[in-house]
């Protein structure tokens, strides 16, 4: 098992991570309107409620290369 620190990796996945979120609100939503920008730091703020600083993953899931 490895520690992962999950507010980092979505930090360093910014881009890809908001840039998703939004793919995923038009394709529910198509109509929606709204602050890309918010709705990332609310994606964030959740994630930092439901899961702890430090989250174990399996080592099938970690690469060390």
């Amino acid at each position: 098992m490895y520690r992962i620190r999950i507010d980092e990796i979505i930090n360093q996945l910014h881009d890809s991570i908001q840039a998703s979120l939004k793919e995923a609100v038009h394709e529910v939503l198509p109509e929606a309107k709204f602050d890309e920008r918010r709705l990332f730091d609310a994606f964030k703020h959740s994630v930092a409620r439901r899961c702890r600083r430090w989250e174990r993953v399996s080592d099938r899931y970690v690469d060390l290369d």
